[in-house]
């Protein structure tokens, strides 16, 4: 009973992330008995840019991103924070020449730096602390994060300020 119950509650999101995000993206879904894998195509394209698998699993929705097999446990909550994070992704920022070097000179190398929102399903913390290493020739910035990671910020997506300390 209380699986009907969470798979009900689960179809209903789903329906309405599909009435969000399907304005920008071809979004397709398909609904069994205990999974929903959702679809999202590139625009115009047709070409598949993430199939996401979420199945119930010890009170928890299993998440699994293809093509990279991704797996993250999550509660019903943040699922559309996931959905959130791939649409994000999903969009290519290039950077001019001009643009990169305007990064260089605003991030220089040890530049402290204070997450606010990474979209990235590896994201450190909100609030985490990190230092410039560098900006690649993409304009991402290389970061050394205090929590150990070294996932790259990328300007006009992730959120973040430079701090004093």
């Amino acid at each position: 009973m209380i699986k009907i119950k969470k798979l009900k509650l689960l179809e209903q999101l789903v329906i309405e992330l599909f009435k969000r995000y399907n304005k920008e993206h071809n979004i397709d879904g398909v609904i069994s008995d205990n999974s929903i894998t959702i679809k999202i195509f590139r625009e115009n394209t047709k070409e598949i840019y993430k199939k996401i698998l979420v199945e119930e699993e010890n009170n928890k929705l299993k998440i699994v991103i293809f093509p990279e097999r991704i797996k993250k446990l999550v509660d019903i909550n943040e699922l559309e924070d996931i959905i959130t994070i791939l649409e994000k992704q999903s969009k290519i920022i290039k950077y001019t020449p001009e643009e990169i070097d305007e990064i260089k000179i605003t991030y220089p190398k040890k530049t402290r730096i204070k997450l606010i929102k990474m979209y990235d399903l590896y994201a450190p913390k909100p609030g985490t602390k990190g230092i410039v290493e560098r900006v690649d020739d993409e304009g991402k910035i290389q970061i050394c994060w205090e929590s150990g990671s070294s996932l790259s910020l990328i300007p006009k997506l992730d959120e973040f300020v430079i701090c004093d300390n």
